[in-house]
């Protein structure tokens, strides 16, 4: 059968700034290679293994095929108790506990120790806090030889976590408390911890373990996948370091794992423009540069391969061909590419897979993964006997053809995409992730959200935004890189200004509106009014005085405002509640009359007299003398602060707002005699002399002097 377009033209493969192997593993693979090769010509003398590396020196079966050519063979903890005295031992990057070092001394042997330097730093960091009495909470696998490692070392003093959520809800608070985590852990998780523990009232010492190579791998495996049709990610399957890195581009563009350049299927990219490239820390420099030579030989191989299938053909009897084509009908069978898109009939629907009838020799498989670009349950998705567009992805060494319908279902969607982006239209798409820098969502395809693009002002945590469907404004649409970059910012700025231009058409001084309390300070309170945020200034909270707002409203309070001035250059708007509030000096002369007693309540003294409150904002001030029959030297010893009284107006000064009031004539009391009326007599003069002269210097606030000045005039009277 006649070959297709080659699909691999002009493909352009670039490789990560930073992949491969790190300092650490670098320093063991010389380490455990001078073990194997001591003389001086870099080889191994002989067939017999020379050392022992002590489980996998790194994360990699290729490099440990490559140290048993060198002489270096792996020992399991277990053996090494059986194994003959003697002989070089090495430890592995990832390190290991003290048994290890013991039962190395005892045999007599040489230790090679090529622990990374980060783990062994992190170590040293751990077990100089629990020489201080610290507890360490350790993040990261717990089958992972660091983590083990680590534990042998702490003993009782550390626990290991994963999902801390969950595994922590027993933790008894220790006295001192210090996390760390193991040097690939995800830093994004590992953040998240020290996120939970503040929450729930913990204050941990935070040790930053996490290798500093493996951010920057991650980071710029990130960039690349970014802005790549596709990753592939080259290291072990086992190593963490690997799995973790291709997890992260997972999350950013189609990624796929290899080992070696042997797990390359070249159907994986038809289609493809640009491929991304990167490796594990354990990953040797000459398994990535294989594996770029041959992604870089596509394109020659396909060309030669083209040109000798039409040679060949050429060279067919043309009655072959068409008998071919003739048998071909009758089986009713039909030739597929891959990127061919053809329709077909759901015929069976599994939790994994989906299978579709689309005239072959045997039906297409749809895998579960294909379906969509966020995970979904394939019988939710489609159902027998629906017809569906797929494309065709490959097909296997069994013969059966490999479908996909979210590749089918991109054509219909990038068009509609494209139609939204022209016009200036929003689309509506489901949060499916939250990775470093904003959120990924669901537009048919893949699309971006930049943290900044989320919302108005800073979120903090994105995390609330997961599964959410939401409006969108596309920013960048490019249909060659499956990529689309999306804001949610845009269109509530959209918004807002529309708001803002109708609130400022309308707003006017002397106007009252609702609004909510959105912030506090010391001098008032901002007060969202529909489009604005207005001050209202503490002295505008009330008609009497006002300490703090916070005595006043509250943040989210919702509140009736007057709109007391409006500024539309500077786009301030002062607010006022005391307008909206009826005066108390306005019917104080309907509600209080002169020689009447009522109930007061204490509010403060000073030293010429006690302020009374007969109703909230409306006080009056019982000089001193006036607040008992005897001599009353200060006002503590006859009335405290809160207290219930009832007062007799001697005074009403609406113009000056000042109220006269006495305590000792609203008591009723025995009637005096006549030495001690003469005696009060004499007295009062005098008495009235004394708080003429002192009660404006010993005023405490500026009220508190308008007050005494109106018990002077009272007293003159």
């Amino acid at each position: 059968m006649r070959e297709g377009k080659n699909p691999h033209q002009g493909i352009e493969v670039i490789l990560a700034g930073k992949s491969g192997m790190c300092f650490g593993v670098k320093r063991a693979l010389d380490l455990a290679r001078q073990a194997g090769a001591p003389d001086e010509t870099g080889e191994p003398q002989d067939n017999n293994p020379r050392a022992w590396v002590l489980g996998q020196l790194v994360h990699n079966r290729q490099v440990s095929d490559w140290l048993s050519r060198q002489g270096v063979e792996e020992i399991s903890s277990a053996e090494l108790k059986d194994h003959e005295a003697g002989g070089i031992y090495i430890v592995p990057s990832h390190g290991k506990g003290p048994l290890i070092y013991d039962i190395i001394e005892r045999k007599g042997g040489t230790l090679v120790d090529a622990t990374c330097p980060f783990v062994s730093q992190a170590l040293k960091k751990a077990k100089s806090l629990q020489a201080e009495n610290y507890f360490l909470l350790i993040y990261g696998d717990p089958g992972h030889e660091e983590v083990m490692g680590y534990q042998e070392w702490l003993g009782e003093g550390c626990r290991v976590v994963k999902d801390f959520e969950t595994e922590l809800q027993d933790f008894p608070p220790p006295s001192r408390l210090a996390v760390m985590a193991q040097t690939t852990a995800n830093q994004a998780e590992f953040s998240r911890l020290i996120d939970w523990l503040h929450e729930k009232g913990y204050q941990p010492l935070v040790l930053d373990t996490i290798c500093s190579a493996t951010k920057e791998r991650r980071e710029a495996a990130e960039n690349l996948a970014a802005r790549v049709d596709a990753m592939v990610v080259i290291g072990g399957k086992n190593s963490a370091n690997t799995k973790n890195l291709a997890a992260y581009c997972q999350k950013l563009t189609p990624t796929f794992l290899i080992e070696t350049k042997e797990d390359i299927d070249p159907s994986w990219f038809a289609g493809i423009k640009t491929i991304g490239i990167t490796a594990g820390a354990s990953t040797p420099e000459w398994i990535i540069k294989e594996v770029v030579e041959m992604m870089e030989e596509f394109k020659d191989q396909e060309q030669v391969q083209e040109q000798t299938v039409a040679a060949q053909e050429n060279e067919t009897d043309h009655e072959v061909e068409a008998n071919f084509s003739d048998m071909e009908a009758e089986m009713g069978c039909l030739e597929f590419h891959p990127g061919d898109v053809v329709k077909g009939t759901v015929v069976k629907v599994s939790p994994d897979e989906v299978l579709v009838d689309i005239g072959y020799k045997s039906e297409g498989i749809i895998p579960a993964f294909e379906l969509a670009f966020t995970k979904v349950d394939p019988q939710t998705v489609v159902k027998v006997g629906d017809e569906i567009s797929v494309e065709v992805v490959k097909e296997d060494r069994e013969g059966n053809v490999i479908l996909s319908r979210k590749n089918a279902l991109f054509e219909e969607r990038i068009n509609a995409l494209e139609e939204a982006f022209e016009k200036g239209e929003p689309v509506t798409a489901t949060v499916i992730d939250v990775v470093k820098g904003g959120l990924l969502v669901d537009v048919g395809m893949r699309g971006f959200v930049p943290a900044s693009h989320v919302e108005r002002g800073f979120v903090k945590d994105l995390s609330e935004y997961l599964k959410q469907t939401l409006d969108f404004k596309i920013l960048e649409l490019n249909r060659q890189g499956r990529k689309v970059i999306l804001s949610r910012k845009a269109l509530l700025e959209e918004e807002y200004q529309k708001i803002k231009e109708s609130f400022w058409s309308t707003i006017e001084e002397g106007q009252t509106r609702k609004g909510i309390v959105k912030r506090l300070t010391d001098f008032g309170a901002f007060v969202d009014i529909g489009g604005c945020d207005g001050l209202l200034h503490v002295s505008e909270m009330g008609w009497g005085k006002v300490a703090k707002p916070a005595d006043v409203v509250a943040i989210n309070d919702e509140i009736e405002v007057y709109i007391l001035k409006v500024d539309r250059e500077k786009e301030k708007i002062s607010l006022s509640l005391k307008k909206l509030i009826p005066n108390p000096w306005d019917l104080a002369s309907e509600k209080y009359q002169v020689g009447g007693i009522y109930t007061g309540k204490v509010m403060r003294g000073a030293s010429f007299g006690a302020f009374i409150q007969l109703e909230p904002n409306l006080e009056g001030l019982a000089h001193i003398s006036q607040l008992a029959r005897f001599r009353v030297n200060k006002v503590e010893d006859v009335l405290t602060e809160g207290m219930e009284i009832p007062v007799k107006i001697l005074d009403i000064n609406l113009e000056k707002k000042r109220i006269s009031l006495s305590v000792k004539e609203a008591i009723d009391l025995p009637k005096l005699t006549k030495d001690e009326a003469q005696e009060e007599e004499k007295a009062a003069p005098a008495a009235a002399s004394v708080a003429a002269e002192a009660a404006p210097e010993q005023a405490e606030t500026k009220e508190d002097e308008t007050q005494a000045d109106a018990v002077n005039e009272a007293i003159e009277e």
